[in-house]
């Protein structure tokens, strides 16, 4: 094996050790906006159940004929 194939095989090398670098660091960037994403979404089921929970009281509150005013929004 020559000098030429040395730094050649060694540029690859270092080529390779620089696009893997770049590429875990898109990766553990990619990683980050995912559980963001899946943390709001367990947010906005929170919400919607405190919603539809909230729906629910509202609609006991007219069945029942009770006057106004209707029961309290929830404070969250």
């Amino acid at each position: 094996m020559g000098p030429e194939a040395i730094v050649a095989a060694a540029i690859a090398l270092g080529g390779s050790w620089f696009v893997t670098r770049g590429d875990r660091a898109r990766i553990d960037a990619l990683e980050k906006q995912v559980e963001n994403l899946w943390e709001g979404r367990r947010e906005d089921d929170r919400r919607i159940r405190a919603r539809d929970d909230h729906i629910d009281v509202l609609e006991a509150h007219i069945w029942e004929r009770k006057p106004p005013p209707p029961p309290a929004r929830p404070t969250d």
